[in-house]
């Protein structure tokens, strides 16, 4: 990406601003007598570029109509969060390596400030729990203090950042179809603030398919046997394939990925229950929630698995992972006759087996 140099004379600087409106950005880098820092706004993707004097000085103007995040680095390492509003006038005080960080004059960059070294510490923690209860247990405590924050913050731009994070396993934090109806109350109330702001409307984009998913889910929970949202990916040779378009008496609708364990259960248990009941009418419409198609693909042809396969390679962010509330995989959903099936209790390889039994028997 282009750079561009911040290289124009004090009284220029100050006609551009005064002309587009703008932020201003000071600060001293202990241990930095020489260099660049580089100003990336996070929505544009424009880059300028600042340099260092001996003293470890830099200044920045920055033409900034509506919020902005706005990214500082050094030699490729991050140095500053900003969010910065028109008018912000920002001291910083850093070592060269972004340690002992120091912002004032912006409201909005000391809150985004704490929202990063919340969100690092729950990915820490995340992380470094010993079993799958104990990540449960931070995610749970994580989510809630989230919740909190966006409640008391609607008003922040900070709290678009915060609804749109993820676990370290790929997972919303925010990831529940309720979460629409937090999402859309905090674009109402930003909406007021911001009506231009380009965040606030990827925000509201995100607000609408969180609740067309919640009404989804509703009418699913409502009724005991519902017609199915239909699916449309490309399978291995990049043809589209529409579950809507399966015939079969019983489809299982199989959301998983290409790890080593959902590999075991494809071999062992779906293959020989697929050859089994296939010609009876049943049919395994499997999507992958891989994000490379190279493990996926290696993997069904590895297996020669008959089925159909496709793929989304938007992962935990498919829009059908989230009409179907996909929160975690290998999951089956079962369309029997051209409908769900919501009385189906399918969770290992013993009720599938019961299941094909009775619906074949």
């Amino acid at each position: 990406m282009k750079s561009f140099s911040l290289t124009l004379t004090a009284v220029a600087l100050a006609a551009v601003v005064s002309c587009t409106g703008g932020a201003s950005v000071s600060g001293v880098m202990e241990g930095a007598s020489d260099g660049e820092i580089i100003f990336k706004e996070l929505h544009s993707g424009k880059a300028d570029t600042v340099k260092v004097s001996p003293s470890g000085a830099y200044k920045a103007r920055l033409a900034i109509e509506e919020p902005e995040f706005v990214y500082l680095s050094r030699n490729g390492r991050q140095i500053a969060s900003l969010l910065l509003k028109k008018g912000d006038k920002v001291k910083i005080s850093s070592d060269s390596l972004g340690r002992d960080l120091k912002i004032e004059g912006s409201e909005e960059s000391l809150k985004l400030a704490a929202v990063e070294k919340d969100y690092a510490d729950f990915n820490a923690k995340f992380s470094a729990a010993e079993s799958p209860a104990a990540a449960a247990r931070v995610y749970v405590d994580y989510y809630r203090s989230r919740m909190a924050y966006v409640l008391s913050n609607s008003k922040s731009l900070t709290s678009v950042q915060v609804l749109f994070q993820k676990a370290p396993s790929g997972i919303p934090v925010f990831n529940q179809f309720t979460d629409a109806i937090v999402m859309s109350n905090v674009v109402d109330s930003l909406s007021a603030v911001y009506p231009n702001s380009s965040y606030v409307a990827s925000l509201r984009k995100e607000a609408e398919l969180r609740t067309k998913q919640l009404e989804i889910s509703a009418r699913l929970r409502d009724a005991s046997v519902q017609a199915f949202p239909d699916i449309d990916l490309p399978d291995l040779n990049g043809a589209r394939r529409k579950l809507s378009e399966v015939e079969s008496k019983v489809v299982m609708l199989y959301f998983w990925t290409a790890t080593a364990g959902q590999n075991m259960f494809n071999t062992a248990s779906l293959i020989p229950l697929y050859e089994k009941y296939h010609s009876k009418g049943f049919e395994i419409f499997a999507v992958s929630l891989d994000t490379g198609k190279t493990e996926w693909a290696t993997t069904v042809k590895a297996q020669k698995l008959p089925w159909i396969n496709v793929c989304d390679t938007r992962g935990s962010s498919s829009p059908y992972a989230g009409v179907y509330n996909v929160t975690s995989v290998p999951y089956a959903f079962f369309i029997v006759d051209g409908e769900i099936d919501s009385g189906a209790s399918v969770t290992n390889e013993e009720t599938l087996r019961a299941y094909l039994k009775e619906k074949f028997s």
